[in-house]
């Protein structure tokens, strides 16, 4: 297991090989959830899950960001 971010090293090997079938497409399907164009991507994913796992909330200017759990969005103020 990949500590840092939750990772279990056997699906990334399934990932790598394709094997076996069942578990291939079973992680395939769970990781595209963070892979999609819509929303936040997996880097901001990752830096809030760093974030949260120090029970801190993250500032952002990024609207799709900002959708996630604990990450609040910064207005910027117009003069």
């Amino acid at each position: 297991m990949i500590r840092r971010y939750g990772i279990d090293t056997s699906v990334l090997v399934r990932l790598l090989t394709g094997v076996p079938e069942a578990d291939f497409a079973k992680a395939v399907q769970g990781l595209s959830v963070l892979l999609r164009d819509e929303g936040a991507g997996v880097v901001d994913r990752l830096i809030t899950d760093d974030y949260t796992r120090e029970d801190l909330d993250v500032l952002t200017l990024d609207k799709a960001m900002a959708s996630l759990p604990r990450v609040r969005i910064l207005h910027a103020e117009t003069a």
